[in-house]
């Protein structure tokens, strides 16, 4: 997500949205609560973080991690899928701003988000050597899970 929009931060437009208040009863699934939400950053005042951009600086996109077997770390082909679904969080919540704007007549200037892809252009890794690639420690968090009971 920018993390500001048409004159805003992001997070201005999601309260006028009442995209904060929304109750559980209210999403299409009581599982919708643990979706993910916009990344953003307020170090220095916000900035706006985008995958596609790492991809761009140098950072190395994965999917999903599985498993670690014989000293390599084993990941989902799903950076792709990944990558679409931000992509189209974040086109669906611009709209959303801008059909807002217009149905409150807000003065906002216009602001057109620039589309990257250079995620995409990676190589999705399944596998990687943790030696070869001079991994010396890993914080392996597991045993994490949803628990819907009382959704």
């Amino acid at each position: 997500m920018p993390r500001r929009y048409r004159g805003k931060d992001i997070n201005d437009w999601f309260t006028r949205l009442g995209t904060f208040d929304t109750k559980v009863a209210e999403l299409k699934s009581p599982r919708d609560k643990f979706s993910p939400h916009p990344q953003i950053c307020g170090r220095n005042g916000g900035h706006s973080l985008n995958l596609h951009q790492f991809a761009r600086d140098g950072v190395v996109l994965l999917g999903h991690a599985c498993d670690v077997c014989e000293g390599k770390f084993i990941f989902a082909p799903d950076l792709h899928g990944t990558l679409t679904k931000v992509g189209q969080f974040e086109i669906d919540a611009l709209k959303r701003i801008d059909e807002y704007i217009a149905s409150t007549g807000l003065s906002a200037p216009e602001e057109i988000v620039p589309r990257l892809y250079d995620g995409y252009r990676q190589e999705q890794i399944t596998e990687l050597d943790v030696k070869a690639c001079g991994i010396s420690a890993v914080i392996w968090a597991t045993g994490y899970s949803f628990d819907y009971s009382l959704a």
